[in-house]
């Protein structure tokens, strides 16, 4: 057997003569490999099912254009064949060198039109070298190969027959652990009974430990997961969380369970379920220009860094016709001949017009700029541009433009106005929120106790309702005015009334949509005023609202004054006028359809296409069924705590108004 093996080993190493028809690569580990998943099944000789699955136990991954798995031949060879399966939709390149530092390009493969794995093959390459390396060229960014294979000669049977196997999906072993996750950690609450033995809780510990190394595991096995996947993810902890919750409130006496053991089960649900939230970390946008996964948030970014940075002269209508100037002088080969068909949304009026009739308009926003600040903008909106591709960096002005307040866009311009766009920048901006998430949860927990800390993060992270395929990881200050409100939610808690009213007004002078929650606060007041008029047949003196509700007035004082203080600051930043724009363009925004699923507008009337007009029509319903959420929500505000009573204004957001589902 050892001769045996020793002979074909040789057979395979040796490049010329009738042995090279031989798969050169047979059996071989590669030297090097950079960013790539299951490398050793490249050279096995075995290949995926045609039209099977890119991503399986067959496959490699590469995570990226800049992903490679590197041979060493043993001796320079000449190259004049080669075969690989690999995803369909990618193209594939290989390189030889003769000291492993300089590659030469030797054969791309295209991509295919049929779907899955699909095979490509050659048999007139020229080339030489000792080193061989393969990576993907470009394509949708699922990168996978199933079998790679080099001749010196082309043998006689070419494509060569190999063997082929159904691949075993990746992904479903994620489901299995999840699964089995889940029904660790329901035994484990149910066994944290106060009358359980000590014994048995210190044992049941092992149980979600046992759970989160398996999910850990086949998380990593399977990596990356797909996005279906991730909200499984989700599920699953909101389900356990849910149960966990159910299990608390319902079963007393020697049935109830530990705190600690609460706080076990949903700290493991809180922690995956913001994980989720972030994609389980791996990168949901790709750098154009690199061929690599970035974390930028580059289609959000894209409008309101500039906006936020050079708002003076791009104010709420000039963001995309600055863009397209810039794109003209500075994009190589760019003319208006070239995209003048092109569409671009007038936001202005919102409606989308070609961009060769903007030309007028284009120079209007242009002049606006010092030479200078002209400058500095395009070298910003280069880096977007690159980052994008010229395809993603035009169809992206079919969007509505940036819609954040003056006083948003005023602290993103104290963030942004002194720093030019780039990959650290835009990073180092993006942790904002993630900062400001970690001091929410923290201040929910010293307020409400960690149990509803935890239930938070659960609820925060596990819901599709705001997803489109990605979140706003990677862009910067989207989570801020939750943010705020929640700490203002906190500090009613507390009873530090007037810092609660300012920090929910705030919430609302960042993005308009809690304005109805800062507004119900005072519901609770107004029953009572009601109650007064009963018991005494007038209304209650200043004196004793005052006396009666001074948490009430001192959280509106708190908030008006905020209001009045930003409106102020933003309006001296800036100028009034970008109120009264910002005005004119939520009106828009109102009169237009959104991405919106889940709003009460979106129930009735429909989404795409006909649903303004279906709104039209069922107008009445419309009616109907706003004021009976908005009776049903001012019902339940009576006798509740402010910070109560603000929640279920918050709840009737998506009823009264029509934000976008990220909201």
């Amino acid at each position: 057997m050892l001769l045996a093996t020793l002979l074909v080993r040789t057979a395979v190493a040796e490049p010329t003569g009738a042995s090279g028809a031989i798969n050169l690569l047979a059996g071989r580990s590669p030297m090097s490999v950079a960013d790539v998943r299951r490398e050793a099944v490249l050279t096995d000789g075995v290949i995926g099912t045609p039209g099977g699955g890119w991503k399986t136990d067959l496959t490699a991954w590469l995570a990226s254009t800049q992903s490679f798995i590197q041979y060493d031949l043993g001796r320079s060879t000449p190259l004049r064949a080669a075969y690989i399966q690999a995803d369909c939709n990618d193209r594939y390149e290989l390189s030889v060198s003769e000291d492993g530092q300089e590659f030469t390009r030797l054969w791309r493969a295209p991509h295919v039109r049929a779907g899955g794995l699909q095979a490509r093959h050659s048999k007139r390459l020229q080339g030489q070298g000792r080193y061989l390396r393969v990576q993907a060229s470009g394509g949708d960014g699922n990168y996978s190969i199933s079998e790679l294979q080099v001749f010196a000669e082309p043998p006689a049977q070419f494509p060569p027959r190999l063997m082929a196997k159904q691949g075993e999906l990746l992904d479903p072993s994620v489901h299995q652990a999840l699964g089995l996750l889940a029904v660790l950690l329901i035994v484990f609450v149910l066994v944290c009974a106060r009358r359980a033995p000590t014994w048995l809780k210190v044992a049941s510990l092992l149980l979600p430990v046992v759970g989160c190394a398996v999910l850990l595991s086949a998380i990593d096995g399977a990596w990356p997961v797909d996005p279906d996947t991730i909200s499984i993810l989700r599920a699953v902890v909101a389900a356990v969380a849910g149960v966990v919750v159910i299990r608390e409130a319902h079963l007393e006496g020697r049935l109830r369970a530990q705190r600690w053991g609460v706080v076990v089960a949903l700290s493991v649900c809180a922690v995956l379920a913001v994980a989720a939230f972030y994609n389980l970390g791996r990168p949901q946008f790709r750098d154009h220009e690199r061929g690599v996964p970035t974390a930028v948030h580059s289609y959000d970014m894209r409008v309101y860094f500039p906006q936020a940075k050079y708002f003076d002269e791009l104010g709420f209508d000039g963001v995309y016709l600055a863009s397209v100037g810039a794109y003209l002088e500075d994009a190589p080969g760019a003319s208006m001949q070239r995209i003048g068909r092109r569409l671009v949304r007038d936001l202005k009026t919102h409606h989308k017009r070609p961009i060769a009739e903007t030309e007028a308009e284009i120079a209007e926003v242009r002049g606006r700029f010092s030479p200078a600040r002209w400058d500095a903008f395009k070298q910003d909106m280069r880096f977007f541009r690159k980052t994008m591709g010229d395809n993603a960096y035009l169809g992206s002005m079919h969007d509505h433009g940036g819609n954040a307040t003056p006083v948003w866009l005023m602290i993103a311009h104290l963030v942004l106005s002194q720093s030019q766009a780039s990959h650290a920048v835009l990073i180092a901006s993006a942790l904002l929120d993630p900062l400001l998430l970690l001091v929410l949860f923290v201040a929910i927990g010293r307020a409400f106790g960690v149990r509803t800390m935890l239930i938070t993060m659960v609820v925060f992270g596990a819901n599709d309702f705001y997803m489109y395929g990605t979140n706003w990881a990677g862009a910067t200050l989207r989570q801020d005015w939750m943010v705020y409100f929640g700490l203002g939610l906190c500090a009613l808690k507390k009873e530090r009334w007037v810092l609660g009213g300012a920090l929910l007004a705030l919430s609302c002078m960042i993005r308009v949509v809690p304005t109805l929650a800062f507004v119900f606060v005072a519901v609770p007041a107004l029953w009572w005023v009601r109650g007064y008029w009963h018991a005494h047949e007038r209304l209650p003196s200043l004196r004793t609202l005052w006396d009666e509700q001074r948490a009430t007035l001192n959280v509106l004082l708190g908030g008006a004054g905020c209001v009045l203080f930003l409106f102020l600051l933003s309006s001296a930043v800036f100028s009034f006028g970008a109120w009264v724009d910002w005005v004119h363009k939520m009106v828009l925004l109102a009169q237009g359809e959104h991405l919106n699923h889940v709003s009460l507008r979106t129930l009735i009337g429909g989404w795409a296409g006909e649903g303004h007009n279906l709104t039209s029509v069922r107008a009445r319903v419309f009616r109907v069924a706003v004021i009976a959420y908005l009776l049903a929500g001012i019902a339940l505000c009576r006798c509740r705590r402010l910070e109560h009573a603000a929640v279920l204004g918050l709840l009737l957001v998506p009823v009264v108004f029509y934000p976008a589902n990220y909201y």
